[in-house]
C-alpha cells in the first residue's frame, strides 16, 4: 500500500482503478442510497491557459471505514485517498471517479436516486454536453449553456438542503 502526501490535506492511499460497471441492481441501490447521503455530483472548472478552462466532472463519496470506500474502489473505480486536515476528528476517505466512467455510474443508479434525481438530470446534461464537444473549440453560446447548467445545480441544491431543513425543524 503507497501512500503519497499531498500538502496538508489529501494522502492518495492507492492509485487509479479502471472502472467496472458489472454491478447488480443491489449494488446499484446500494450505491446510490451511499451517493445520496455521503456523496455528490460536481462539476469544475480550472484555469487553463489565457481565457481557457478544462472542465471536469466526476462522483465523489466520503466515508470514515476504508472498507466502504475499498468496495466502492473494487466493484466501480476510481480514486480513494484520506483527508488528512486537522479539523476533521475522525479523518474520512475520499472516493471518486470521473468523466466517461462517472457517467456510466450515473445511468446505472439513476433509477434508484430519490433526492438528487433532479441534480443528477442537470449533472448528465452538463456531462454529456462536455463529452459533445470535448475536441472543439467553444462558442460563447456553449459557455452560457455550462454557466447556466451550473447555477440550475447550485439552485437545485439550495432547494434541497431548504427542503431537509424544514422538515427536520417540524
Amino acid at each position: 500500500l503507497q501512500v503519497y502526501q499531498i500538502p496538508q490535506f489529501f494522502a492518495i492511499i492507492n492509485t487509479y482503478r479502471k472502472a467496472r460497471m458489472n454491478l447488480t441492481q443491489n449494488q446499484c441501490a446500494y450505491i446510490a442510497g451511499f451517493l445520496e447521503g455521503d456523496g455528490s455530483f460536481q462539476i469544475m472548472r480550472y484555469p487553463y491557459q489565457k481565457g481557457k478552462y478544462i472542465y471536469e466532472y466526476r462522483v465523489s463519496g466520503y466515508n470514515t471505514k476504508i472498507e466502504i470506500i475499498q468496495w466502492l474502489k473494487d466493484n466501480v473505480g476510481g480514486y480513494f485517498s484520506q483527508i488528512t486536515s486537522s479539523h476533521h476528528q475522525n479523518k474520512p476517505y475520499h472516493w471518486h471517479i470521473k468523466n466517461k466512467d462517472a457517467i456510466n455510474l450515473v445511468n446505472a443508479i439513476k433509477p434508484y436516486l430519490v433526492s438528487k434525481k433532479e441534480e443528477i438530470a442537470i449533472w448528465l446534461e452538463f456531462a454529456n454536453d462536455i463529452n459533445l464537444y470535448h475536441t472543439k473549440k467553444l462558442t460563447d453560446e456553449i459557455i452560457d449553456s455550462r454557466v447556466n447548467l451550473i447555477a440550475k445545480i447550485r439552485n437545485e441544491r439550495k432547494i434541497n438542503n431548504l427542503v431537509i431543513k424544514e422538515s427536520c425543524n417540524q
